[in-house]
């Protein structure tokens, strides 16, 4: 498997400033100006079934090295054909412990996101 694609995951995070006012931040698990590598591909007409049954919109997979992914993450990935997409993470697959990889199934997001913030965190830094 080629890990073509360069790929930045992100949370959203909710909080209140001084003033008390809502601050929507879009933090990344890395730091600034680096991404992490993966393989993506389109979700299958099979697996696009399967998952309408259990009324799931899967539209992407991704595997990636082994890394702390939640539900509540955000893939960004950047093609020369669609420009940026963002992918929210419904589904993670087990580990593979041959390879050290793990597959994220992943819906698009249609709607645009703002965010007050950008930040950036250390490699295996909690959020």
């Amino acid at each position: 498997m080629r890990f073509d694609k360069s790929i930045k995951i992100f949370k959203i995070i909710v909080s209140k400033d001084e003033e008390g006012n809502e601050l929507i931040s879009k933090t990344y698990i890395h730091p600034q100006g680096t991404t992490i590598k993966a393989y993506f591909r389109t979700a299958s007409e099979k697996e696009i079934n399967q998952n309408r049954q259990s009324e799931l919109d899967v539209e992407g997979k991704f595997t990636i090295i082994r890394r702390a992914i939640t539900n509540d993450m955000f893939f960004e990935i950047y093609s020369k054909i669609y420009g940026e997409r963002i992918y929210q993470v419904i589904g993670i697959d087990g580990y593979n412990e041959r390879d050290r990889t793990i597959e994220v199934t992943g819906r698009l997001v249609t709607q645009e996101l703002y965010f007050d913030e950008i930040v950036y965190s250390d490699w295996g830094g909690s959020i």
